[in-house]
């Protein structure tokens, strides 16, 4: 049989529920709890099936642009062999969290960013 080629593929793993999801039916996130530059960082909820990340994005930090009524522009970094590319991305607030731990990912990547070609010129990223 052929392997499948959609974007849902090999995400078992990541798009599982835990025991405590599937008891209490984990909660939506309003966006009111959210400011606009938040630090926050990608959290794939499996519950909600529209606006669904590629499974690259799961884990990685940003920052919110704009905020809608429903929906939210993140801003983030996608590293691709030795660039350094600039996303914008449109979610709902169930698919994110606020940030515990984002200065220390920007400094690790501003730290390999010094030691390869990337797209920006300076070592500090502009969040």
């Amino acid at each position: 049989m052929k392997n499948s080629k959609g974007k849902r593929r090999s995400t078992r793993k990541i798009f599982r529920l835990t025991k405590h999801q599937k008891i209490s039916k984990k909660k939506i996130e309003k966006a009111k709890e959210f400011k606009k530059n938040d630090k926050i960082t990608i959290d794939i909820n499996p519950i909600i099936k529209k606006n669904v990340f590629n499974k690259s994005y799961h884990g990685k930090f940003g920052k919110i642009i704009s905020m809608g009524k429903s929906n939210l522009a993140i801003m983030t970094f996608k590293k691709v062999k030795n660039k350094i590319f600039k996303k914008i991305l449109y979610s709902n607030p169930g698919n994110i969290k606020i940030s515990s731990c984002f200065q220390n990912q920007m400094l690790h990547l501003s730290h390999d960013a010094q030691y390869t070609n990337s797209a920006f010129s300076h070592s500090t990223f502009p969040l």
